[in-house]
């Protein structure tokens, strides 16, 4: 167990380590994997109990960032290892482009809520999303899945924004 423990975890140091995520981009047909640098948030820094917090800079420089935690599957079991998605918060309001690459993954399905700019998605290590893990081509058809079931209440031009207890519009 400790094994599988430390091969999730590639790279730690006191103040950071680095997860692999997975980037969908905006412009682009597929999906791809890069590392994400995580830093450790002070143990008094906020209520949550996850202890470290994504730079993702590289991917939404200088941007104001929305997430949503899939916590279970479509079918309403509870995913082993959730996944949290990170999103610009504003792309419904500022003519981002169709995520072409979201598209490309689900082929001959619709996807029902109109998903714009780039996603990033990481992987919780555990059900309690205390920690990160990297996220692995066997999460790709369970995330698809996922936002082919889901049209988080898309009506119009609300956009959902992210939650301690899941998904507010």
């Amino acid at each position: 167990m400790l094994e599988v423990i430390k091969s999730q975890l590639t790279h730690i140091t006191s103040a950071y380590k680095t997860v692999m995520a997975l980037h969908l981009p905006a412009m682009c047909l597929n999906p791809k994997f890069i590392q994400v640098r995580l830093w450790e948030k002070p143990h008094l820094s906020s209520s949550s109990s996850l202890r470290w917090a994504p730079d993702l800079s590289s991917v939404f420089p200088g941007t104001s960032l929305g997430s949503i935690d899939v916590t279970s599957h479509a079918d309403g079991t509870p995913l082993h290892r959730p996944l949290q998605l990170f999103f610009r918060d504003t792309f419904r309001n500022d003519s981002s482009p169709i995520n072409q690459c979201l598209r490309s993954m689900a082929p001959g399905d619709v996807i029902p809520y109109p998903w714009a700019g780039d996603i990033v998605v990481l992987k919780f290590f555990g059900t309690r999303c205390e920690d990160y893990c990297h996220v692995r081509d066997e999460d790709i058809p369970r995330l698809v899945y996922y936002l082919k079931s889901n049209d988080f209440g898309y009506n119009g031009p609300a956009q959902p924004r992210s939650s301690a207890g899941g998904i507010q519009f």
